[in-house]
């Protein structure tokens, strides 16, 4: 396990699914938001303008993180934790192909690790109740 090889994606990660939750609540597409570089900033400029109420990108993606903790509550009460986290064979097995990390296999256990503690949840993957009272999901 190389650990300089996944340093920094697990980051990445949480803010894409920040982002995308926030994007897909309010039906635009990603694919062209991230082509044209519009920020978090950018949208949250285009909401306030359309709804009159004011929004800050910093509060889009708390949103946006309130929308992950609360999907990773349901999939918990249909029973899915940690051991249903796996990527597609392909990517687990097959060496990337090209770019920085040609030949790479990926590690998917190494970024879990890393990224479950960025974002306040258990080794199982489910989110701790001090990150639900940050989030206001409960009291």
């Amino acid at each position: 396990m190389n650990w300089f090889k996944y340093n920094g994606k697990a980051k990445l990660i949480k803010w894409a699914e920040k982002f995308s939750a926030v994007t897909d609540c309010l039906e635009i597409c990603k694919i062209p938001a991230i082509r044209l570089t519009v920020s978090i900033e950018n949208i949250a400029e285009i909401l306030s303008a359309i709804t009159w109420i004011e929004f800050l990108g910093k509060e889009l993606l708390n949103i946006g993180e309130r929308i992950v903790n609360l999907e990773r509550l349901y999939n918990q009460r249909l029973g899915l934790d940690r051991k249903d986290e796996w990527l597609l064979g392909r990517f687990r097995n097959e060496p990337v192909p090209e770019g920085n990390s040609k030949g790479e296999i990926i590690d998917e256990n190494c970024m879990l690790e890393e990224y479950y503690s960025l974002k306040g949840w258990n080794k199982k993957g489910l989110p701790i109740e001090n990150k639900l009272k940050d989030l206001k999901i409960i009291i």
